[in-house]
């Protein structure tokens, strides 16, 4: 068991602090908002397009752990009753 809540507060405590409030905001509700996108043959090159966009080069690494998040709190981890995913693993 995690003291810090969890994986996913971790990282959305990480996150939020190198990117900052409003970028991170933007990621996320990006990055959820094109799950269902995943299948379209341009799929990466737009992402990382917009994401360049949102987040600048320099920021871009943080892609995969705003990613992680979302599948982290998908998978319950990070819900309140949820399953904790670090404890399947």
């Amino acid at each position: 068991m995690h003291t810090h809540g969890g994986r996913a507060a971790v990282l959305r405590r990480e996150c939020e602090r190198q990117l900052g409030a409003d970028v991170f905001g933007a990621v996320y509700a990006y990055l959820k908002s094109k799950a269902a996108d995943a299948y379209a043959m341009d799929y990466d090159t737009r992402m990382r397009d917009d994401l360049l966009g949102l987040m600048g080069p320099a920021m871009l690494r943080f892609w995969p752990l705003v990613d992680q998040l979302i599948f982290c709190e998908e998978c319950g981890n990070g819900k309140a009753g949820g399953d904790d995913i670090d404890d399947k693993w």
